[in-house]
């Protein structure tokens, strides 16, 4: 299924959003929801409703790989911190990303998890309140899609053979 569908993609993000649902869901086991974004994504790009803008397919991409995340169970803990439950201050100060902890991270855990990403203020906002997206700059995004790639990588155990066309793009 994954090798028609990568072929009928126009572009690399694109195919990445095709190889993870491919890698992360089984063949007959249902996933309606996803899917229909999905397809909705695909209908969406032919017939122009989304920008030819890269931040315009790109916020789309983060959206719909973290419907897949949410999907199959491994969604990560973004509306405070993974470890210790508390709420992040509104500033989005020294907050970092931990695949290890399944989420975001207060300074006061950080040093708990060797793995961490500390996250740009705008990085950490937008995770933490998805309505903020609309507004990242491509740079705030590009962020994003680097931390969802390495817990994606985590996740396989492996990079997704797309992501280093993804990150190169």
């Amino acid at each position: 299924m994954s090798q028609v569908i990568i072929q009928l993609l126009p572009g690399k993000r694109l195919t990445l959003a095709a190889e993870l649902l491919d890698l992360l869901t089984e063949e007959y086991d249902p996933h309606v929801e996803l899917f229909d974004h999905f397809v909705q994504f695909l209908q969406d790009i032919e017939e122009g409703k989304v920008g030819p803008e890269r931040r315009d397919i790109l916020i789309r991409l983060i959206l719909l790989q973290f419907v897949l995340l949410h999907e199959v169970g491994l969604r990560p803990r973004l509306s405070t911190c993974a470890n210790c439950k508390r709420a992040f201050a509104s500033d989005g100060r020294e907050i970092y990303f931990s695949v290890s902890a399944n989420g975001l991270i207060c300074r006061d855990c950080e040093m708990s998890f060797p793995d961490k990403i500390r996250l740009s203020p705008k990085a950490a906002q937008c995770l933490a309140d998805i309505k903020q997206f609309a507004q990242a700059s491509e740079a705030t995004l590009d962020e994003i899609e680097q931390v969802l790639i390495h817990h994606f990588t985590h996740i396989l155990g492996r990079p997704p053979k797309m992501a280093e066309y993804v990150q190169r793009a």
